[in-house]
């Protein structure tokens, strides 16, 4: 379980490297020692991402935390990807 959490987490922080996702640093969020939170980001806000991250923070009593693109993206998944 412990992998799973660490590769979402991973992959929050590789796709947010990506596309320039950036989270907000004005406002730190302390969550509790030995606490799990859930961190994703999603091109899309009703996409599978953040049914997976809710399904995996419910399952676990984590918080849950979304990473937001400073910019937003296209709603054309196509212009995003060229």
């Amino acid at each position: 379980m412990k992998r799973l959490l660490a590769g979402v987490a991973m992959m929050a922080g590789i796709l947010a490297g990506l596309f320039g996702g950036t989270a907000n640093a004005a406002e730190p969020v302390s969550i509790g020692q030995g606490r799990v939170a859930v961190v994703y980001f999603s091109w899309s806000p009703d996409g599978n991402t953040r049914f997976a991250a809710q399904t995996i923070a419910k399952k676990l009593g984590a918080a849950l935390f979304e990473i937001k693109a400073e910019k937003p993206y296209s709603s054309d998944y196509r212009t995003c990807t060229q």
